[in-house]
């Protein structure tokens, strides 16, 4: 999954902070990282207290992302996006999510000012059970 800021950040690194899941790679435009299967990842605003925490998040500094903002959840072998009640609301390709939404290639997801967009890339396990069928 990538995350871009939707006003075009010169400076996304100091915006953005990623705990937990693997970062494929980072500019100061773009952010890529690699979703988790075994945990969800929560989307939060990043305050003075979260420097230090735990988990499987990534926060932006902003005030237009909730403390709980929304998450991933990997069930059944698909990847899903929940709002957690934010006031702010989240969205896929503009629209406002009312319920869990599952994801697909390409999908862009908005969390307050920032757009992430969704890919699903095959990793070596899922080409070996493919290729074992």
């Amino acid at each position: 999954m990538t995350a871009s800021g939707m006003h075009r950040s010169t400076d996304l690194a100091s915006k953005v902070r990623v705990v937990g899941p693997e970062v494929v790679s980072r500019t100061d435009e773009e952010i890529v990282i690699a979703l988790p299967t075994d945990r969800p990842l929560l989307f939060t605003r990043l305050g003075p207290d979260d420097l230090r925490r735990d988990g499987c998040f990534v926060s932006f500094y902003s005030d237009l992302v909730a403390r709980r903002h929304s998450q991933i959840v990997f069930e059944r072998g698909v990847f899903w996006l929940h709002d957690l009640s934010s006031s702010g609301g989240s969205y896929v390709n503009g629209v406002r999510l009312s319920r869990a939404r599952q994801l697909h290639d390409g999908d862009v997801i908005e969390v307050g000012a920032y757009q992430l967009r969704f890919e699903r890339r095959q990793t070596p396990t899922d080409m070996s059970s493919k290729d074992a069928g």
